[in-house]
């Protein structure tokens, strides 16, 4: 059995983890993008679940926050994300990532906590409707004297914080740009993802062999 664990999409849903399922043979029968040869093995796969409304991420995101905030009374905090591609999945993609926004927010520390997608890979109207919305919040929040700090949803520390440092010349703002994978606790994200995808494969396996 080979566990597969995508860190390069926040949930399932985008057409980068249906090509993903549809090359290892795991439930997507058709290519979102080239239909390329699929994998052939005498080995099983699975795939465990994405970052989605994990308690370890909104952690990670928590404490990158923290390294960068001066005054938290004073501060707004803006979760941005890469998001996917497609207009249709990028609202169920927010909904369950707005979990790491809420849990931050019931803290009681920050001004605000906001999150948004730039859907980096969508066509130009929509990544650049996304882009105007967060330069909107920023500028509206400097405009009433707080402090912004933007903070990446993203496992690596180079990528979509490039684009965003691009999309955000010339505002007044404090960037958390460290990669989630730069963490501690995103190894015990990824154990426990294995751990919880192992679980449920062998249940589905027990269930499958009584049937």
């Amino acid at each position: 059995t080979i566990v597969l664990l995508p860190s390069g999409t926040t949930t399932p849903y985008n057409t980068l983890t249906r090509q993903w399922k549809y090359i290892f043979d795991i439930g997507n029968e058709e290519a979102t993008y080239l239909e390329v040869p699929k994998v052939q093995s005498d080995a099983r796969f699975i795939m465990t679940r994405h970052f989605e409304d994990s308690q370890l991420i909104t952690d990670i995101l928590y404490d990158h926050v923290k390294e960068v905030s001066k005054d938290p009374s004073n501060e707004v905090v803006i979760i941005v994300g890469h998001g996917p591609e497609d207009t249709e999945d990028n609202g169920p993609d927010l909904e369950n990532l707005s979990a790491h926004g809420d849990r931050i927010k019931a803290k009681n520390e920050y001004v605000d906590v906001k999150i948004i997608n730039l859907q980096d890979d969508a066509i130009p109207p929509i990544r650049e409707s996304n882009v105007r919305q967060l330069r909107k919040w920023i500028k509206k929040a400097d405009g009433d004297g707080k402090s912004v700090i933007v903070v990446a949803l993203a496992a690596a520390s180079h990528g979509v914080q490039t684009h965003i440092r691009n999309d955000l010349k010339g505002l007044n703002y404090t960037f958390a740009d460290k990669g989630m994978a730069e963490h501690p606790k995103y190894v015990e994200w990824m154990a426990q993802a294995v751990v919880e995808a192992l679980e449920a494969d062998a249940s589905e396996q027990q269930l499958s062999s009584v049937r």
